[in-house]
């Protein structure tokens, strides 16, 4: 566990360097400062976990430094415990009402500054904790609302799709040519497609979400996993006379989740499928680089603008706009290629731009010594 950093703020070598012995001596680290601007000065560098500022300072004294402090968002949560002198019941008041949180008298006694300073301490680890878990339930929040907004909307819109094409085949079948049973059929087995698909990436997310998804890495063979995904959108790139390309190397292997990575690289390919048009190519290629494996997925397809890209792996920003065919989504596939990526200890990227095509790149480690990512709760 990190040591609590503590500023100390007194214009007088003595007691700096007093108070500086007695709160290392009892694990704490510490930094001082010997007047109000040269604090502000090591605030630049530092964020400290605690501040004791004395009042009665040359240039800039305590109660300044304390409001400007306080006024600056990045610190305005650190606690600050006046150094005084003075007993008078105003100035300890105004002090307060400045923003700090307690003071010490001076001369100090050591069993008190001690216990301030610890008391404090765990006061604000315990509001950090309050403010994380708040902001770990304002996520969940979101991110209950937007899977249900998925189900209620997109879930729900291509079953009734289904169900009016069903209808409609099963009223009127015997008065119908068979070129239009067929054409029926099509659109009933596409439908039924796309709702296998958006059913499967709601399930893998709610996995990743609750954490239950269990974690195997091994050396991973990158090109057997790209050459499975192209034979399994054969029939979908035919369709838009879309070239599919392979020029990964048998050779390169990353350390990572088999099943993980085939989940991020189908994802990837189905999302290219779609925004590329009628006649364009996907390819995909893989280069070790720095100790890692660098794959990347290339089309030919519509791109997208800045601000698209800038929400594509945000839950809070997620959309998705119809494909080149009109093919469907929720966007809720690269946001889970994002998830999975990073908890085999990579990175995701994209650059696009509009009309010129798309790449997607994810980066994995090549070795099994790489640290593993762990999903946390923030």
């Amino acid at each position: 566990m990190d040591k609590n950093l503590i500023l100390i703020v007194d214009d007088v070598p003595k007691n700096l360097q007093l108070m500086g012995k007695i709160l290392r001596d009892r694990g704490y680290e510490i930094a001082m400062a010997t007047n109000g601007k040269e604090a502000l000065e090591t605030l630049k560098d530092i964020h400290p976990d605690l501040i004791l500022l004395d009042i009665m300072m040359p240039e800039m004294d305590g109660y300044e430094t304390c409001k400007i402090i306080k006024a600056n968002k990045d610190f305005q949560d650190i606690p600050i415990i006046f150094l005084t002198g003075r007993s008078d019941t105003d100035d300890v008041v105004k002090g307060l009402k400045l923003g700090a949180i307690d003071y010490v008298s001076k001369p100090f006694n050591t069993s008190e500054l001690l216990l301030r300073v610890s008391t404090y301490l765990e006061l604000k680890k315990s509001r950090d904790l309050l403010r994380q878990k708040n902001k770990e339930l304002e996520e969940l929040n979101a991110s209950k609302d937007k899977f249900f907004s998925i189900i209620s909307h997109d879930l729900k819109s291509p079953f009734q799709g289904l169900i009016g094409l069903t209808e409609l085949l099963y009223e009127d079948i015997e008065s119908m040519k068979k070129e239009d049973i067929l054409e029926f059929t099509k659109m009933i087995n596409e439908s039924s497609r796309n709702l296998l698909s958006l059913l499967e990436n709601l399930l893998e997310w709610s996995v990743l979400e609750r954490n239950k998804q269990q974690f195997q890495p091994e050396k991973t063979d990158l090109k057997a996993i790209i050459e499975k995904n192209i034979q399994l959108f054969e029939a979908n790139c035919s369709k838009k006379n879309i070239s599919l390309q392979n020029q990964v190397d048998k050779e390169i292997k990353a350390w990572a989740d088999r099943n993980m990575i085939d989940t991020v690289v189908r994802n990837l390919v189905s999302n290219a499928i779609k925004y590329t048009p009628e006649g364009g190519t996907i390819s995909m290629d893989a280069v070790e680089l720095d100790g890692e494996v660098q794959v990347t997925v290339t089309d030919t397809g519509v791109g997208m603008d800045e601000r698209t890209r800038d929400r594509l792996f945000r839950l809070d920003e997620m959309r998705s706009h119809p494909g080149t065919n009109n093919e469907k989504g929720t966007g809720l596939g690269l946001l889970i290629c994002k998830e999975l990526v990073e908890k085999n200890n990579g990175d995701i990227s994209v650059e696009s731009e509009p009309g010129q095509g798309s790449s997607f790149t994810f980066r994995l480690p090549i070795r099994k010594s790489a640290p593993t990512y762990e999903k946390t709760e923030n």
